[in-house]
């Protein structure tokens, strides 16, 4: 039998069999459509699928429940009944297809197919150099009650399983901060800090005002610029420039760029003008080095490419005056 699949859609010898829906499936029997819907666990395994098979607006669970079934940890099935008529659903064990022709039994994760029986892939991990503690054929870290393996690639808990099944839903390219075969080539991002401090017009140094980490002391500090230069998606050269706290630092040492972008990735520490301006801070850098993550994951591959480059103007943080009592 000839087996073909076009995005959602399974067919055999070029006959439709069935599409996949949010929640389950859409068989085709003859000229009818039957809807099936399944019931998962929080590993996405498909406990059960059911159908209103007599379309009564219920179900029968002595006719209508067409699957119920148990997985031991690694993925072998034990216990349950199958009432299915026309194709069986072959999405099982974390909601993947089972593949049995030869009486292999594995199942089809996408970079590779995993094998229940013995509880290991059948192929050495792409991404083996970030788990170099592990053999290259474990399944998710040795431990299935809490993680699952969305693409075959990499583990991952069950919120981040959602995250990738909404994205490959929606035909959004997914990324991965640790996926070195799906990487983007995102662009340099250039911050130049310090010079002179900033002056009014009558050229009075400005100051601003930050409290101590970890202390209830005020600090007054001189304020620098912070200037951001990189190009945006439409390739315009972009320059921004930002109030900055004199105790500024985004690495203490001389190891460019690689530290200063993994401090920024923890912040710390751009004591920009309060919270705001750090935020918008870093969604200029995130935007300008042309990244498609959100959350943490767009500062793990920043630091991780290496593309934020900081530049001092001053070889030395200034100096620092000390007030015991907030300003007023």
């Amino acid at each position: 039998m000839q087996h073909d699949y076009v995005g959602a859609f399974f067919y055999i010898n070029n006959e439709l069999q069935h599409f996949a829906h949010e929640e389950g499936r859409v068989l085709k029997q003859g000229s009818v459509f039957r809807y099936e819907y399944n019931l998962t666990d929080h590993l996405g395994n498909v406990r059960i699928s059911f159908a209103d098979v007599d379309e009564d607006g219920s179900i029968d669970e002595t006719v209508e429940v067409l699957t119920s079934q148990s997985f031991y940890p690694f993925g072998l099935r034990h216990g349950g009944t199958f009432a299915q008529s026309g194709v069986a659903n072959r999405y099982r064990y974390n909601g993947k297809e089972l593949h049995d022709e030869l009486g292999v039994g594995w199942y089809d994760y996408g970079a590779r197919m995993y094998d229940p029986a013995v509880g290991r892939w059948n192929g050495v991990d792409l991404l083996a150099e970030d788990y170099s503690s592990w053999s290259p054929f474990n399944y998710v870290l040795g431990n299935p009650l809490k993680l699952i393996d969305p693409d075959g690639m990499r583990p991952a808990t069950d919120e981040e399983m959602q995250k990738f099944e909404l994205a490959k839903s929606l035909g959004t390219t997914i990324y991965q901060a640790d996926d070195k075969t799906n990487q983007e080539k995102l662009r340099r991002v250039d911050v130049i800090i310090g010079g002179d401090p900033i002056t009014d017009e009558n050229g009075e140094v400005q100051y601003g005002y930050v409290k101590g980490y970890g202390s209830k002391n005020v600090y007054k500090t001189p304020l620098y610029r912070a200037t951001v230069e990189g190009t945006d998606d439409e390739g315009e050269e972009v320059e921004e420039t930002f109030f900055i706290y004199g105790n500024f630092l985004l690495h203490d040492g001389t190891d460019f760029p690689t530290k200063a972008s993994r401090a920024w990735a923890t912040n710390g520490c751009v004591n920009l003008c309060g919270q705001g301006e750090f935020d918008k801070f870093s969604e200029l850098i995130v935007r300008l080095s042309g990244t498609n993550l959100t959350g943490d994951a767009v500062k793990r591959e920043i630091a991780k490419q290496e593309i934020l480059y900081v530049t001092y103007q001053r070889a030395k943080r200034p100096s620092i005056k000390l007030h015991k009592q907030n300003p007023k």
